[in-house]
């Protein structure tokens, strides 16, 4: 068997794609399998340094759409999807022959319902190849298709099932669906009438292993570091951050006690008006690091080194991941911080105030429509680091070998058999 990693997305460390793709490589590998690694054209150098990377494809994203259903718009989509399609066609026709090696297995883990249209319009193309040579296709479904508004939960419910009803439409045997999560399992298998197995994602890995070795656990330190990192975008409540931290900052007893970590990289894939709040946050956020020295600000993208660096500095991470987002399935950076035993405080009702309720964490979990109430959970935070931090470490051990790159390894060589 060889395995094909399909990563579109993949052209920088930004995001999880490159330590989650890298492991799961490295962790392959171990056990004697060759590994391909379809990237994105626009690769970074870091990327062209790995092993059997080609930088081959394009990327398409589910925010597409966020500024309206217009016809130039559906227009472009399709074009990007065939584009996509014509892209892989194209690289196993110049760089690898599917037909002289039995026993392919294909992985698409971070990808968007668009990114799988691409390929199903591949597949059906080499329909007959993927039977009689008998190559596989695990598909994770990673991402949330039940969205607000309304219609766009029916677009995404439509896709899907029209993804796997008719695109691929008599070679079912040669697909394998899964998820990240089993509640997000759940919610596909009642969409799609299928299996979804549940593959964890590799949160524990060997570069992890290595950043906990230097990880900041001084819990005697004077003063707690308190961070949000990653996309300031609206459905991770980079403004629900910055408002709840103008009111923290006005404690004076709380504020002596804490310093301020944040990454300000607003992404350009959202609507305009999302974009509109995450600039005036932004904004509000620079005016607060002015009048308060105890905050940092780390602007645009971090590279892997530099976003596991602020991590590991980190003591508390704030998460205030607005629900529909993730209803089914946690953040890689909650994982991440759980692995380098940070306290995660995060919005209730989500997939990661789930987990942390089942290491007896409810209390770090808040109410995002209450900004006191964020507030009041972060001082409790703060004010019971020791006890919570113990907590995290039993819930850290507990993960570590089940979200680890060797687990997902095993068992996408068990479902490929």
């Amino acid at each position: 068997m060889q395995v094909i990693l399909i990563e579109p997305l993949l052209k920088n460390q930004s995001g999880h794609q490159f330590s989650n793709t890298v492991a799961l490589q490295s962790e392959l590998l171990e056990r004697d399998i060759p590994v391909f690694i379809l990237g994105n054209i626009s690769a970074d150098q870091q990327c062209l340094k790995v092993k059997n990377f080609y930088p081959c494809l394009t990327e398409i994203t589910s925010d597409l759409f966020q500024n309206g259903f217009s016809l130039k718009n559906i227009f472009n989509a399709y074009n990007k999807i065939r584009l996509l399609g014509e892209q892989l066609d194209n690289f196993f026709q110049a760089q690898i022959n599917l037909n002289s090696q039995k026993d392919y297995l294909f992985f698409l883990h971070s990808v968007y319902i668009f990114e799988l249209l691409g390929f199903a319009l591949f597949f059906k193309k080499r329909k007959n190849i993927f039977i009689d040579n008998n190559h596989k296709a695990v598909v994770s479904f990673n991402f949330e298709f039940k969205r607000k508004p309304l219609f766009l939960k029916l677009i995404f419910s439509f896709l899907y099932k029209y993804l796997f009803s008719s695109l691929i439409k008599g070679a079912d045997s040669q697909i394998i669906y899964s998820s990240d999560g089993e509640l997000l399992a759940r919610d596909y298998e009642q969409l799609m009438k299928k299996k979804v197995h549940v593959l964890p994602p590799p949160s524990s890995n060997k570069f992890l292993e290595a950043w906990l070795k230097k990880a900041n656990i001084n819990s005697d330190k004077e003063k707690k570091v308190i961070s949000y990192l990653g996309g300031a975008r609206f459905n991770k409540g980079f403004d629900i951050f910055v408002r709840l931290l103008g009111l923290l900052l006005k404690d004076e007893k709380i504020s002596k006690s804490i310093s301020i970590l944040a990454q300000v990289d607003i992404h350009r894939q959202q609507s305009e008006r999302d974009k509109k709040i995450m600039l005036e946050s932004a904004a509000r956020l620079e005016d607060l690091s002015l009048e308060f020295k105890n905050i940092k600000l780390y602007f645009g993208a971090l590279s892997m080194d530099e976003y596991f660096g602020l991590l590991s500095e980190s003591d508390i991470v704030v998460l205030p991941y607005r629900r529909q987002s993730f209803q089914s399935t946690p953040s890689g950076i909650f994982r991440e911080a759980v692995y380098l035993r940070k306290l995660p405080i995060v919005a209730g009702n989500t997939a990661m105030s789930h987990e942390l309720e089942g290491y007896g964490l409810a209390d770090l979990a808040f109410n995002i429509e209450d900004l006191e109430d964020c507030v009041h959970v972060i001082k409790k935070a703060v004010e019971n680091f020791d006890n919570y931090q113990a907590k995290i470490e039993n819930m850290r051990l507990a993960w570590s070998d089940y979200y680890s790159a060797g687990t997902l390894a095993d068992r996408l060589i068990d479902l490929a058999r």
